[in-house]
């Protein structure tokens, strides 16, 4: 799997048609969107590639709720054992654009 770099501590996965992106922090890796059905692959392997562990993805972020990056989130999740730092609520909220003042 080819991580590419964007910034120092921010990689893109490259999914197909879409993208998500992996972001090493103090408290763990973030993912953003989970792509399409069945590319979980991608995301483990990108994980794997940047040396770390399943068990330190700590946190799920989706921009919006189209297939395309949301498909694979439950498969994502499903090896994660709270044991190993792995822990997922959901959370949905707007956030209000900067420049229009609405969702």
């Amino acid at each position: 799997m080819v991580v590419k770099p964007v910034i120092k501590g921010v990689h893109v996965i490259p999914m197909g048609f879409s993208n998500a992106f992996l972001i090493e922090g103090d408290d763990g890796l973030t993912l953003i969107d989970a792509g399409f059905p069945d590319k979980e692959a991608a995301v483990f392997g990108a994980i794997r590639n940047l040396g770390r562990s399943l068990g330190q993805l700590t946190h799920l972020i989706f921009t919006h709720g189209h297939p395309d990056h949301i498909g694979s989130a439950a498969a994502i999740v499903r090896p994660c054992k709270p044991a190993e730092g792995c822990q997922f609520g959901i959370r949905c909220g707007r956030v209000r654009s900067s420049r229009s003042n609405r969702p």
